[in-house]
């Protein structure tokens, strides 16, 4: 399936596909990290090989994390930021160097020839 992902919306439509309809649907009663475990595994494991911070609490972690990528990214560091939920669009979630990915670079997750869609 993923071979045959050739751009922004076919990966979209690919992540919502994976997302269950109910908890019943593929985690039966599970709370936790199964789905994203289930979904990186997808992805073969990518986080294995990225040093990572990792903010949780129940609020503040918007603003430490952008101001923490700031700090990084003033450093040298390439920087990139998740964060949840989206207010229009999906690729908010996902930031380099704080700024938001375009479609060209959402997609390389999932393409078997990326460069191709970036029109390299």
């Amino acid at each position: 399936m993923l071979s045959m992902i050739k751009s922004y919306q076919q990966a979209l439509n690919y992540i919502k596909q994976l997302r269950p309809k109910t908890r019943q649907t593929k985690f039966p009663g599970a709370l936790g990290l199964l789905r994203a475990k289930f979904l990186l595994k997808q992805l073969k494991n990518p986080q294995n090989n990225l040093k990572v911070i990792h903010v949780a609490g129940t609020s503040g972690k918007g603003s430490t994390t952008y101001f923490t990528s700031i700090a990084l990214k003033s450093q040298g560091f390439k920087v990139g930021l998740t964060q949840s939920p989206h207010l229009i669009d999906v690729r908010e979630r996902i930031q380099i160097n704080n700024h938001i990915i375009s479609d060209c670079h959402g997609v390389p997750l999932f393409l078997s020839e990326p460069a191709r869609l970036c029109g390299h």
